[in-house]
């Protein structure tokens, strides 16, 4: 079996290295794109994501578990991913980043709770005899 350490330096081409460099540059760029578009998907507050008609569970899920673990096996996945993210979501959500927020509403989260209504109450009457 013939490995690279059999082969003398300069048997091997100048251009394979740089090659070699490109391709790793290049992964290195699409793993980047991947983790850009995670970090965007959750960093955008839930009611843009109401009001874009999209679910952000999904996104998430699907940029993480077939953009990265499935794409770090078959690039294309890898490429795939984030370009959907961009075309689909992407664009609704920068529209609904527009609006203001609903009123009551805290980043991250939806409006306050409510108490629930209690038991009605009525006033005391007079006293009986």
């Amino acid at each position: 079996m013939l490995l690279i350490a059999d082969v003398a330096p300069d048997a091997v081409p100048a251009w394979s290295w740089a090659i070699l460099i490109l391709s790793i540059l290049v992964g290195v760029g699409i793993l980047a794109w991947n983790i850009w578009a995670i970090v965007d998907c959750a960093r955008r507050p839930d009611y843009q994501w109401a009001v874009a008609g999209q679910d952000k569970t999904t996104w998430l899920l699907l940029l993480i578990l077939v953009g990265l673990v499935v794409g770090l096996g078959c690039g294309v996945t890898m490429i795939l991913m984030p370009i959907l993210y961009m075309a689909i979501p992407r664009p609704k959500l920068r529209e609904a980043a527009q609006l203001p927020p609903p009123p009551g509403y805290a980043f991250g989260y939806g409006p306050p709770p409510t108490a629930p209504p209690g038991p009605p109450t009525t006033p005391p009457g007079p006293p009986t005899a």
